[in-house]
């Protein structure tokens, strides 16, 4: 299965209920912040259980799972992230993708561009070499940038 992202900007929160025929309809349009218990800073900028209309929308797409999961693991491996168990707090570059969350919110995603455009450089020299790499990292740079500030991004199917 393929790895797809949605993403959006411009969010608008919404005050009343969303109609079931418009939400399903235009779904892309429309989010409901989900609750993360356990990471609770990827929703950062926007209301829990909240409604928000997009006024600008993109997909991302990345792939097959396998090959998706193989480029993020290259991903640790370029920034020297390290593995520790789910209790143990790490700060650095792009800490909040590998903690595994699927839900992105404007101060998470504004904090991972600002990460993939410090670490472009290296990335690009490192592509001279290794051009699907680059590819990944790219896409992921533009997609964290697209939802940063005012947007959000969603996984949509994996």
């Amino acid at each position: 299965m393929s790895v797809l992202f949605a993403a959006g900007k411009g969010l608008k929160r919404l005050d009343g209920p969303v109609a079931y025929d418009l939400y399903v309809g235009d779904g892309e349009d429309f989010i409901t912040v989900p609750a993360w218990t356990d990471l609770p800073y990827l929703t950062e900028g926007l209301e829990v259980g909240a409604t928000y209309k997009c006024s600008e929308h993109c997909w991302f797409s990345f792939g097959r799972r396998f090959f998706f999961y193989e480029q993020l693991a290259r991903l640790a491996d370029f920034a020297n992230y390290e593995k520790r168990p789910p209790g143990a707090d790490q700060t650095g570059s792009f800490r909040e993708l590998f903690r595994g969350g699927d839900f992105f919110g404007p101060v998470v995603s504004a904090k991972l561009a600002a990460d993939f455009a410090y670490w472009e450089p290296l990335a690009r020299a490192r592509g001279m070499l290794d051009e699907s790499f680059y590819e990944h990292y790219d896409q992921w740079r533009e997609m964290f940038k697209f939802a940063a500030n005012d947007g959000a991004l969603w996984l949509r199917s994996s």
